[in-house]
């Protein structure tokens, strides 16, 4: 079956169905039995019948014997479905958790995107599942289904460009505002699709007239909800004349990025720290700043009660340093504003980490 016919099916409801009782009553059914007996005595005769013929040669009366036993036994047959009645069947519409039913095919759909991923291709009847199911579960208020639609959602945006580029606006909103576990699945699904398309893609999009860009994306929240004085990322602001020329859509996502690197959220931080590792290790980041937040941050106070996170950093930035020629230059480029910020904040950096590093 193909996935659209599957979860179709699976939100179908239960239909309730019942069959009529047998009207018989016992004069007729007792009829029905005595014909039924008179047949099967019928086909014992014709059976010692045809066994004679045999044994005595008569082929042609064997045939006919033959064909009248295949005639009576067609009409025992409708006898015996005349005489048995029909049982009611009742088949109850039981309890239907549309919650439910919405995760399985919300993770049927997220399967069916990882198997169809060595294709590189988002299969075509995944794009209409987008609109009828992905999206709707986005802006349920069950955050089960809001986390599974988005774990739907950036694996359909790794297939497809194009709705990487129209959905965009709509993770960056559910990694700023929804729960702690749904922002950090948002946060892994754009840091994979960064590291598959990288920044030049989204740069394309920018470069388009506002009037050609998708205007379709869903809400999540309402404006009371976001915080005071905090703006959309991708709103046009033509009063605000001190917004550089030069600020564009991958500025913007790295500053969303690099956010998370001060989180209190241990989980959100880890999580941002190893996606930037991803991108500098995939040449799909080049920043001496961030690197050296992150030699900073790695060095710092605020990893204590975090030692995977920190040790992983830190197997990081030893191997990046000896991988290539370019990203030693990047390293010896991070050295002066490192070493700035350490001096600023020697109560909260470990500087003997820092000289481990830089030596």
């Amino acid at each position: 079956l193909e996935l659209a016919e599957v979860v179709s099916e699976l939100q179908q409801p239960l239909q309730e169905t019942e069959s009529q009782p047998s009207t018989l009553s016992e004069k007729e059914r007792r009829a029905r039995e005595l014909e039924l007996a008179a047949l099967r005595l019928q086909l014992n005769v014709a059976r010692e019948s045809l066994h004679e013929a045999v044994e005595n040669e008569d082929f042609v009366s064997a045939a006919r014997l033959k064909e009248e036993i295949a005639e009576v036994e067609l009409v025992k047959e409708a006898a015996i479905e005349a005489l048995l009645e029909p049982k009611a069947v009742h088949v109850e519409q039981s309890y239907r958790d549309e919650t439910m039913i919405r995760l399985k095919c919300l993770f049927i759909v997220a399967e069916y995107l990882r198997c169809a991923a060595t294709t590189q291709t988002l299969p075509p009847t995944v794009e209409g599942l987008v609109e009828t199911l992905i999206l709707p579960a986005v802006q349920s208020p069950d955050a089960r289904l809001r986390d599974a639609s988005i774990n739907a959602l950036g694996l359909c945006c790794l297939l497809s460009i194009t709705l990487a580029r129209r959905h965009l606006p709509l993770m960056l909103q559910v990694v700023r505002m929804d729960v702690e576990y749904i922002r950090k699945r948002a946060l892994h699904s754009l840091f994979d699709i960064v590291a598959v398309y990288g920044f030049d893609a989204f740069e394309e999009e920018a470069e388009k007239p506002p009037s050609r860009r998708q205007t379709q994306t869903p809400n999540l929240f309402d404006e009371e909800q976001e915080e005071e004085g905090e703006e959309s990322l991708f709103d046009s602001s033509e009063n605000d004349s001190s917004q550089s020329v030069h600020e564009n859509i991958a500025s913007r996502i790295l500053s969303v990025f690099s956010s998370f690197l001060d989180s209190d959220c241990s989980t959100l931080r880890s999580t941002a720290i190893f996606g930037l590792c991803k991108l500098f290790v995939q040449a799909r980041l080049r920043s001496a700043s961030l690197f050296s937040r992150l030699l900073l941050l790695w060095a710092s106070s605020s990893l204590e009660e975090d030692p995977e996170t920190r040790t992983r950093l830190g197997f990081f930035l030893t191997l990046y340093a000896l991988r290539s020629r370019d990203n030693q230059f990047l390293v010896v480029e991070a050295f002066l504003p490192t070493l700035k910020s350490a001096a600023t904040n020697l109560n909260t950096t470990d500087t003997r980490r820092l000289i481990e590093v830089m030596v």
